[in-house]
């Protein structure tokens, strides 16, 4: 009778515990998504680098495009004001994030009064990776040609 009241109680415990909402993103988590997903100025630069590890490594669709934070910010800096990002949305975790956004770079068009642009957006998504430090210590951005479109769910 013990045994299977123990038993009892053990299995509702456990689905309980199971059933819980699990728990929120750790603080560093949430400080780092409104630096990451803030349009880049630069009033807002010194937070979003604040974000990132010296030993940063950014992949773009596999390919390692910066290594180092000086690096990353170098490239950041010189788009300031050429780009146009839209943010999706986001996913938190324990130990990164995804931002997914659409995305017009144009920092290496030419400067030219009364130019016109014909924006080509990208939707990217972007993994912000964490390490015990509190800090980015990679990114990895996934791209595709075109903007986003929802996928529908047939019943």
């Amino acid at each position: 009778m013990r045994l299977s009241l123990l038993a009892a109680c053990l299995a509702l415990s456990l689905s309980a515990a199971l059933a819980s909402p699990p728990p929120p993103p750790p603080d560093y988590i949430n400080s780092a998504v409104e630096a990451l997903s803030a349009d880049l100025t630069p009033q807002t630069i010194d937070a979003y680098a604040a974000t990132f590890a010296d030993d940063l490594h950014v992949f773009q669709d596999g390919r390692l495009i910066a290594a180092g934070k000086a690096s990353w910010l170098g490239l950041e800096r010189g788009r300031l004001g050429k780009v146009e990002r839209h943010v999706i949305g986001y996913a938190e975790g324990r130990d990164s994030i995804l931002i997914v956004d659409e995305f017009d770079d144009r920092s290496s068009s030419p400067v030219r009064p009364g130019l016109l642009f014909d924006p080509r957006f990208i939707t990217r998504a972007a993994r912000y990776q964490f390490g015990q430090d509190h800090l980015i210590h990679e990114i990895r951005f996934l791209q595709g040609d075109g903007f986003w479109i929802s996928a529908r769910r047939s019943h």
